[in-house]
């Protein structure tokens, strides 16, 4: 064989070698390439989770960040009303009969207070005063609840937003009726006034408790009682 023969046949052994060599670089380069693509899908797939959980947590609590699956609390004015309507069924609300009423007297006061319209209820009581001058076997008046009622200011509440009633009774003179709906509405301010108050005094009791001691802090119960705001109709005897 001759020098240049065997030059020849040396040739593609070294390319192979080198091509070995090449493909062996190459595999280990695409070994890491796929390495850090999954990788990136591995970082991909997080950032997604991780969108994701927040777009649900976003979902469950609506747009303000309330649980939407919280129990909402009750309409307290609902609750003020429902109260009444468990001593004195009414006969009217806002003009229909409750007898014509396709749903009971309690949803459609929760759709009243929901819609945030005024209320009217037509209510019929026995007077209570033994030394009522008239002689009637009830009262009948109506009961207006506006949609803001109460409506508190930093001066105190809008009076415009207080309830008021409307003698109905025909036999009892106009100027009588006026002083029955002129006393209701000073015992509806003095109750507002004093729920008012409380109010007050409880931030400023909260307050000071913030400036005092655990064993020095105010009892709330000494100065403040529930009654004070209560209205109340009596069915009489």
């Amino acid at each position: 064989m001759s020098l240049d023969t065997a030059s020849v046949l040396m040739v593609p052994t070294q390319d192979s070698n080198e091509i070995a060599l090449r493909e062996n670089g190459h595999n280990q380069n695409s070994r890491g390439h796929r390495k850090r693509n999954n990788n990136n899908k591995k970082k991909k797939s997080q950032t997604d989770v991780h969108e994701e959980d927040k777009r649900v947590s976003k979902s469950s609590h609506g747009h303000h960040g309330h649980n939407k699956y919280q129990k909402e609390k009750p309409d307290p004015k609902f609750l003020e009303i429902n109260k009444l309507i468990k001593t004195f069924e009414p006969l009217t609300i806002n003009g229909s009969l409750v007898s014509n009423l396709s749903s009971s007297i309690q949803q459609n006061l929760k759709k009243l207070c929901l819609a945030k319209e005024n209320i009217y209820l037509t209510l019929s009581i026995v007077p209570s005063d033994p030394d009522f001058p008239f002689d009637l076997d009830f009262l009948k008046i109506s009961l207006f609840v506006p949609s803001k009622y109460p409506f508190f200011q930093r001066n105190g509440y809008d009076k415009t937003t207080r309830p008021s009633i409307a003698v109905l009774n025909e036999e009892i003179p106009k100027g009588f009726s006026v002083n029955i709906e002129y006393g209701f509405n000073e015992i509806v301010d003095k109750c507002i006034e004093n729920k008012s108050n409380r109010k007050s005094k409880r931030k400023r009791n909260r307050k000071n408790d913030n400036k005092m001691s655990p064993g020095e802090a105010s009892n709330e119960n000494d100065v403040i009682t529930e009654d004070d705001d209560t209205i109340e109709m009596t069915k009489g005897n």
